[in-house]
């Protein structure tokens, strides 16, 4: 046993000397409740050779073989300690590759939503320009034939002062007859009001009596609720803080770990790369997914599958119940983006490592159901560069578009203020696009008003360029 004992594990270096193997052998008898071999196998010093305990007497002999069976679970616990360890790290670091997976999803959406963010800019500036031009466009035009029917109407105008002067005396007449009628009419309305006042008034009354009956039984049954709701809230309080201790004695064993991986996750939100934090030679759990190294698989193993290139978009149609393979190359990167869109029907997307060259929808490696989006970012484990697989699936018969991007840099986290300014450099401000419209405008209204006479181009400026300059121009102190 001291021979077992005294050359395990890797480490050739490690030396146990007899004395130290029977204060360990006393211990784990004492513990066991047994007794102790050493006792029953004599005393050795340091020069002595190591002699088994079944070398001795026979009955010695039989003691040592009577306890030996109690010893030796020992080794056993030890394992099974092992084991469990080792399952809950898998575990953890399982986790971790999930947290840095969700990070580096939010960050390829923040970028998706600066790209949508700048075109959208564009868009609506476009649009703001061809609108504010249709809006001139049509003003002008009315304006045009604003003053076109008031230089009609000023002729007309003199024709109708005297058909006016006739009519007026007609309407007097008519007035009074009108009045005399309206004081009939508001003086039914004032009894009617007066009777529907009366009515109303009675179902205040009514309505009020049955409120203050429902308010009591409301507040009965509000009482009783409150009276269960204490008595299991306070349960319910008594079992948290019963929790909360089982949860600090856990937490406990793993403070220092969660520490270092804070201060590692703080760095990559800042500089966008997982790096140890300063000062710290040891991330425990989390070392072997910072220093993972990607698997890389050159060889083609679905030669059959439709070769994308980067950024290209792929337009086909997939029938029902078949699939479609595609794959790509991809020498270096450290995210992968598959996005499908359905133009027509429905389909499903399933991507697949150098372990699954036919992604198909019982066996694959990704896949995101109800979405058309899918990224892989190189934390995971199953990430690999070279060549990788996606399909497909028509769910029914469905014409699609496949676009395939990746790319190599970690970019660290870009203030707005920076974002502003690199947005107004490639699409423009708002006041430069007004400007603009403002000069195309003036432009267009000079060209119309070179066909007209002397009298439209007077009454236009009075109508509307006057007060367009006087409303421009500031006024002084």
């Amino acid at each position: 046993i001291f021979e077992a004992y005294a050359t395990r594990g890797s480490n050739n270096n490690a030396e146990v000397t007899w004395e130290q193997f029977v204060k360990l052998e006393k211990s784990l008898a004492k513990n066991l409740g047994v007794p102790s071999i050493s006792s029953a196998g004599g005393n050795h010093s340091k020069n002595q050779p190591l002699q088994s305990p079944k070398t001795g007497s026979e009955k010695k002999m039989n003691l040592g073989s009577e306890h030996s069976i109690g010893i030796l679970h020992a080794p056993d616990k030890v394992k099974e300690l092992q084991e469990k360890f080792a399952k809950s790290h898998q575990t953890e670091v399982r986790r971790i590759e999930k947290n840095f997976g969700k990070i580096l999803e939010v960050r390829a959406q923040h970028s998706d939503f600066e790209e949508a963010l700048k075109q959208k800019e564009i868009t609506r500036l476009s649009r703001l320009e061809s609108r504010a031009m249709e809006m001139a466009e049509g003003r002008v035009e009315s304006q045009m034939k604003h003053v076109e029917r008031l230089l009609k109407h000023e002729a007309i105008l003199r024709k109708k002062q005297v058909e006016e002067v006739e009519r007026m005396h007609q309407k007097a007449e008519e007035a009074k007859q009108i009045v005399e009628m309206r004081i009939k009419e508001r003086d039914e309305r004032i009894r009617l009001n007066s009777e529907l006042m009366k009515i109303k008034t009675e179902q205040r009354t009514e309505q009020k009596k049955q409120h203050l009956r429902k308010e009591q039984y409301l507040k009965d049954k509000l009482l009783d609720k409150m009276a269960k709701d204490q008595t299991r809230a306070q349960k319910h309080r008594e079992e948290i803080e019963a929790v909360k201790r089982e949860k600090k004695k856990m937490w406990t064993k793993h403070e220092h770990d969660k520490l270092l991986f804070a201060n590692a996750a703080n760095t990559f939100e800042k500089t966008g790369q997982l790096k140890k934090p300063l000062g710290v030679k040891d991330l425990g759990f989390f070392e072997d997914l910072v220093e993972r190294k990607m698997v890389r698989d050159d060889e083609d193993r679905n030669p059959e599958a439709l070769l994308l290139e980067k950024d290209a978009t792929f337009d086909g149609v997939v029938k029902k119940g078949e699939y479609l393979f595609f794959k790509i190359f991809v020498a270096e990167a450290h995210q992968i983006k598959f996005q499908m869109r359905s133009q027509q029907g429905a389909g499903e997307l399933f991507v697949g490592n150098y372990q699954c060259p036919q992604p198909q929808r019982e066996f694959h490696t990704w896949s995101k159901p109800g979405h058309d989006k899918i990224i892989l970012i190189h934390l995971d484990h199953r990430f690999n560069l070279g060549f990788t697989y996606a399909s497909i699936f028509g769910v029914s018969e469905a014409k699609f578009s496949l676009n395939v991007s990746w790319s190599s840099e970690s970019h660290g986290a870009v203030g707005k203020y920076s974002q502003m300014k690199m947005l107004e450099d490639e699409v423009g401000t708002e006041a430069r696009v007004m400007s603009r419209v403002k000069s195309r405008i003036e432009a267009m209204i000079q060209k119309r008003l070179e066909d007209r006479d002397a009298d439209f181009v007077s009454k236009y400026t009075e109508l509307f360029l006057d007060k367009r300059i006087a409303k421009a121009t500031p006024e002084s102190p």
